[in-house]
């Protein structure tokens, strides 16, 4: 069983929101996973459907400030683990971009005892910066501490290879 957390989701979408849904649709279709996605609600999108096997859960919604969604994040994240999820069996946490719901991640992490992988696609905060020099240095703290606390880091260029190197020392 596997948990996951994705900031976006629109599996008809390119990018990491396409990648996001290749892995799980895979892995429920030709491995037998069991796949809970959590991700931020849209206005034209279902709080709750099953896409390919994938049980996709949209929490809160798609606010423009960056620092609201994030504090928000990690109170609907708790909070949908606990109504939906509880302790029942859920091993693994995957996280799709570290800082997100990093306090959510190092709770299950640290308190839980849950492995934690993390898939980094841009550089913390989002793909508008350009190394991690741009981030104020608290992100970078928190997202070195998510990385140091994964049992698997997943990127995909050698620059953000170089990014999560930097911040995790």
């Amino acid at each position: 069983k596997i948990l996951a957390f994705t900031p976006i989701f629109y599996p008809h979408m390119g990018g990491a929101e396409r990648t996001v849904y290749e892995l799980y649709s895979r892995l429920v279709r030709d491995h037998g996973y069991e796949v809970a996605l959590v991700t931020i609600h849209t206005d034209a999108a279902p709080s709750y459907e099953v896409i390919e096997g994938i049980h996709v859960y949209r929490i809160g919604k798609n606010y423009g400030n960056k620092l609201v969604k994030i504090a928000l994040l990690q109170v609907l994240f708790f909070w949908i683990y606990l109504r939906k999820f509880s302790f029942r069996g859920w091993r693994v946490l995957h996280i799709h971009y570290a800082f997100h719901v990093s306090l959510s991640a190092l709770f299950f992490r640290y308190i839980l005892r849950k492995k934690l992988i993390v898939s980094e696609y841009h550089f913390g905060t989002g793909a508008d910066i350009s190394s991690e020099k741009e981030n104020p240095s608290l992100v970078n703290n928190i997202c070195g501490m998510v990385y140091r606390a994964a049992a698997l880091v997943l990127t995909i260029s050698q620059d953000n290879k170089r990014f999560i190197q930097a911040v995790s020392q």
